[in-house]
């Protein structure tokens, strides 16, 4: 069996639950299918299932690399011999198997969605061209992708302010205070293909003058509200088991954060991004709309 007739599961085995679990509640299984990774369906699937944080035991199931009939059919044999309600969804750009898998499920009589075929097919009328129905285009190993993982690299040998000579190779710099978030930004922007030099600010410390030198337009500031930032570094002190230290000390924190205002009044030209309760997707994508503007070239 290869690894496009193997599901990769994310969710208990229904024959491990014990006979009171099915007392308590009812159980809901989304199974994500996908002739790709599925990681774009299961993100989002993920994300509407947010909405519904009042419903208890849902449960995701992806099914990767489903390519042929045979794929199909164990899936659908698993949803109609389910204890559980299932709902599948799907996103198949291969139109035969995805016909396959609509007229299956009706047949069965479970409940289906197709992710990708409305909107492929507005984007075909729109763009004047056929989709080429490839699911390697999705996640390919292809120049993006290279480029991707460059930016990954070069981001982490650059984080907490690191080989900071190399700051005109960026496509990105993020400047702010310890625990402001920089570091999973910086990675979370590598994943789009940005290299990211974050720039930590210090009380008392001079930046690095390569700030001065570098174009301005790929510098951004990030501030935070002390409150949280205070909240933020204790919780990091407390898991190392460190006493108290004037990293969380609110006067100390109230200065810190003054001066790297300070600095930033002084740059005028760079946009300031206050990162306080925002997400960091959220976070990001205001940091790409400063630095390269809102209307972004796919192509």
């Amino acid at each position: 069996m290869n690894d496009s007739q193997v599901p990769s599961m994310f969710d208990p085995d229904p024959s491990e639950r014990t006979e009171s679990d099915e007392k308590q509640h009812v159980n809901h299984y989304i199974y994500v299918v996908s002739d790709g990774t599925g990681e774009t369906a299961g993100n989002m699937v993920r994300s509407l299932i947010t909405q519904f944080s009042n419903v208890q035991g849902i449960f995701i199931r992806k099914y990767p690399k489903v390519t042929n009939f045979s794929a199909v059919d164990r899936i659908l044999k698993n949803a109609v011999q389910s204890v559980n309600p299932v709902m599948v969804i799907y996103t198949l750009v291969d139109h035969k198997v995805k016909d396959y898998l609509r007229q299956r499920l009706q047949d069965a009589g479970v409940p289906g969605y197709d992710l990708f075929t409305s909107l492929l097919s507005q984007l075909s009328t729109f763009l004047g061209a056929r989709p080429q129905e490839s699911p390697d285009l999705f996640h390919g190993v292809n120049e993006k992708y290279f480029k991707r993982m460059e930016a990954i690299e070069f981001t982490l040998r650059h984080d907490d302010g690191r080989l900071v000579k190399d700051l005109g190779e960026a496509d990105i710099v993020l400047v702010g205070v310890s625990r402001a978030g920089k570091t999973p930004l910086s990675i979370y922007l590598s994943l789009y293909g940005h290299k990211v030099v974050n720039i930590p600010l210090a009380k008392g410390v001079k930046p690095p003058s390569e700030l001065e030198t570098v174009s301005q337009k790929k510098i951004v500031g990030l501030t935070i509200n002390p409150e949280r930032l205070m909240e933020i570094r204790k919780k990091r002190l407390t898991g190392m088991k460190v006493g108290q230290s004037e990293y969380y000390d609110p006067q100390a924190i109230l200065e810190e954060l003054e001066e790297a205002n300070t600095l930033f009044r002084k740059n005028r030209r760079w946009p300031i991004i206050d990162v306080t309760n925002r997400s960091i997707e959220e976070i990001a994508g205001l940091v790409r709309d400063k630095v390269f503007g809102r209307d972004r070239r796919v192509n």
